[in-house]
């Protein structure tokens, strides 16, 4: 896609599985128009995630 200058507009997403030694889940974080370099803005959306699995116990902290 692009906008009306005709700049190329950039999807930023960032897949990842948690924990590293035995997964347990897999997600997907997409930021539709986000930009390039999906982990400066999609990395924030999937911490929050991660903490959210670690809250509701889905996941064990890591240590």
């Amino acid at each position: 896609a692009s906008d009306e200058s005709g700049r190329e507009l950039h999807h930023a997403w960032l897949a990842g599985f948690a924990p590293a030694e035995n997964p347990t889940i897999a997600f997907v974080v997409m930021i539709e128009y986000g930009g390039a370099g999906g982990g400066a803005v999609a990395g924030p959306v999937a911490r929050e995630l991660l903490e959210a699995c670690v809250e509701h116990g889905y996941i064990a902290r890591r240590r």
